[in-house]
């Protein structure tokens, strides 16, 4: 029988459904701890964030980012009939910021794969309600509709800069690596054909980080994901997150202002340290 830990994928699905709206249909203001992707198969209507509002059509997407304030509404004649897949999980900021996808850019032009990203949210419905692993299955899911907007974004994106080209090469050569074989500073440069001071130049004009800092925080994701979602011992999360040993986890824990990784595990299970 597998293990709790097993049903537990690094991304999780929250939400999915499918709804032709009412004329003039609203939702917000509302803020939510996890992405959201609506994919609309016919109609209008728009979407306001704190950057400003955007149409959205047929044909197309809109993404709502975690943290962030939105409301849209369907259009008073023609609304939408759209689908959407809420989900969270470790590696999503890297991988949409690699698609140019955000609150700044939340749109995205579906064209040929439209047809394709409706059928995948569907199927994900259908697997999480039929399947007995329907959280694994669902994930699956989400996996398959980021490969496609990946398609997407590459052909609706302008022409990238050198720099975001090397940064997006980067970013994969982390996604891809498992947590625990994590490439440095050196490795990473040298995989995207750098010197590691041309990849700092890369990393602060595309990001406004160093890559030690994405390094970090990636670890850090992985360690909390293994505390909450695993009963490991310390030294295992620590070496499953890249870290030579649990006094370094402790170490990174403390620079993060998170207390202690024990004492973080406990309390994101309701159980007392």
């Amino acid at each position: 029988m597998p293990s709790s830990a097993f049903l537990r994928p690094p991304l999780r699905v929250t939400a999915m459904g499918e709804e032709r709206c009412r004329c003039g249909h609203a939702y917000g203001p509302a803020v939510r701890d996890y992405y959201l992707l609506h994919v609309v198969v016919q109609g209008c209507g728009v979407l306001t964030n704190a950057r400003g509002t955007f149409a959205v059509g047929a044909g197309q997407g809109f993404l709502i980012s975690p943290g962030e304030t939105t409301v849209y509404r369907a259009d008073g004649q023609t609304p939408w009939h759209y689908l959407w897949a809420g989900f969270a999980g470790d590696g999503l900021d890297a991988a949409f910021a690699a698609l140019g996808l955000g609150p700044d850019a939340p749109v995205v032009d579906l064209g040929a794969e439209k047809e394709a990203a409706q059928e995948v949210i569907r199927s994900l419905c259908r697997d999480a309600a039929r399947l007995r692993a329907g959280e694994l299955a669902a994930a699956g899911g989400v996996y398959r509709l980021l490969a496609l907007l990946g398609e997407c974004a590459r052909e609706g994106l302008p022409g990238l800069t050198q720099a975001q080209r090397h940064y997006r090469r980067a970013l994969w050569l982390l996604e891809s690596s498992p947590a625990g074989e994590t490439p440095g500073v050196a490795a990473l440069a040298r995989g995207v054909g750098l010197s590691r001071s041309q990849l700092y130049r890369v990393f602060e004009e595309v990001c406004g980080q160093t890559p030690q800092a994405v390094l970090i925080q990636r670890r850090l994701r992985q360690a909390v994901r293994l505390l909450e979602q695993t009963d490991l011992p310390l030294e295992a999360v620590a070496a499953a997150a890249g870290y030579s040993s649990a006094a370094r986890l402790c170490d990174a824990f403390r620079a993060a202002r998170m207390g202690r990784p024990g004492d973080y595990r406990a309390s994101s299970r309701g159980e007392k340290s």
